[in-house]
């Protein structure tokens, strides 16, 4: 194994943004060679390199690398192939391997026996190489079968990246990071071309502050956890360092009415001074003073009456909500996340916003569309469109 030599990484994303993790890859990697695919990015890296990715990305799932790829019909060959392969060159052969099955249009897909046959497989190498499997050291390997063709991966994330190490409390219904982060960054580099200074951001329902916390540390490398490339043979060989220049967020305001979840919203960004957090309903706030030469943005989750109870018509809470941040905010740009279930209507917005861009994807299983408005000053109330 060569280290320069291009292996192939698979970045698992959420369905509906692996375009904004291919861009976030090309912002820190831009001679990486990429790949949009259902589900995810393909990426072809030297394998320190791309191992790094774990400490820059914060849009992807999990960073798979890919080891091999055959045809199989059959248990046999299966158990070879596991048993054969040289293990040792990429990773600690003591480790525990945890296996994760997928499979489709194959002849082999009793999902149990293909896990026990591949562990079986890795019992019988560690056998041949004379070394004993230490209990607590574990690494995943993820099987998936597609119209008989068998892929085996190593993953190199460990826990899922949206645990960064640094939200310490989660609210009743948290954003994952992944998305927080996604949303985030696709705004700055889609909607931010006329930027003349940086951005104050807002959110009027912050939770315990996963957007604040991705926009305060969006560009820093993620170093305050563990990562499953620990355990390979091969480590990343330098720190990777952003490539292109993003719009700034030096200024933070959060929303919260919960006591108990503003305390939280304060541990999560106590390693921050850009945040100014108010302990009230953003419903009853008073206009935030002018931005000055920032532009100023609002973003938000509100609740989708799922795990968070509302009484009223969500269409009605969210028409409320969009006066009031005209009213508190006066945005240059807002997002909204919404349940595509409750936009199918329309409803008002206020005078001077304008639709720019919806994108629907799933949040923990939910059809959700993000709704992003700009400013048409002069321009009567319009109407947001179906999601359909």
């Amino acid at each position: 194994m060569s280290t320069f030599e291009l292996q192939e990484f698979f970045l698992v994303a959420l369905p509906g943004l692996e375009d904004i993790v291919q861009a976030e890859v090309r912002d820190w990697f831009p001679d990486f060679e990429s790949k949009l695919e259902h589900g995810g990015v393909t990426v072809m890296a030297p394998l320190a390199e791309g191992l790094a990715m774990n400490l820059a990305l914060k849009t992807p799932t999990r960073i798979l690398l890919r080891m091999k790829t055959f045809r199989c019909k059959d248990f046999p060959k299966l158990y070879n192939k596991i048993a054969a392969f040289p293990w040792k060159e990429w990773i600690d052969p003591t480790c525990e391997i945890k296996i994760h099955v997928s499979t489709r249009l194959s002849r082999l897909k009793i999902k149990n026996r293909i896990e026990e046959t591949c562990k079986d497989g890795w019992i019988e190498y560690q056998k041949k190489q004379n070394v004993i499997c230490i209990r607590g050291k574990t690494a995943d390997m993820f099987v998936r079968f597609i119209n008989d063709d068998c892929t085996i991966s190593l993953d190199t994330s460990g826990e899922r990246l949206h645990k960064r190490g640094q939200r310490q409390f989660i609210g009743e219904a948290p954003l994952r990071e992944t998305i927080a982060a996604s949303l985030l960054q696709h705004l700055g580099r889609k909607h931010a071309w006329n930027i003349p200074g940086n951005i104050e951001l807002v959110d009027p329902m912050m939770g315990s502050g996963t957007f604040l916390l991705e926009a305060a540390f969006r560009d820093e490398l993620v170093e305050a956890r563990d990562f499953a490339f620990e355990r390979f043979a091969a480590q990343p060989d330098a720190k990777p360092k952003l490539q292109t220049k993003r719009p700034k967020f030096d200024s933070l305001i959060g929303f919260e009415k919960d006591l108990k979840t503003q305390a939280a919203a304060k541990v999560n960004l106590k390693d921050t001074s850009r945040v100014t957090l108010k302990k009230e309903d953003f419903f009853d706030a008073k206009p935030l003073p002018p931005a000055g030469n920032k532009q100023r943005w609002v973003i938000a989750n509100p609740p989708y009456n799922e795990r968070i109870k509302v009484k009223e018509p969500l269409p009605d809470l969210y028409a409320r909500l969009f006066a009031k941040a005209e009213e508190v905010a006066k945005p240059d740009l807002a997002c909204f996340l919404l349940p595509s279930k409750s936009v199918k209507g329309k409803f008002d917005l206020p005078r001077g916003w304008k639709v720019l861009e919806k994108r629907p994807f799933l949040n923990g299983g939910i059809p959700v569309v993000a709704f992003v408005f700009g400013r048409s000053d002069g321009i009567s109330s319009k109407k947001v469109p179906s999601a359909d």
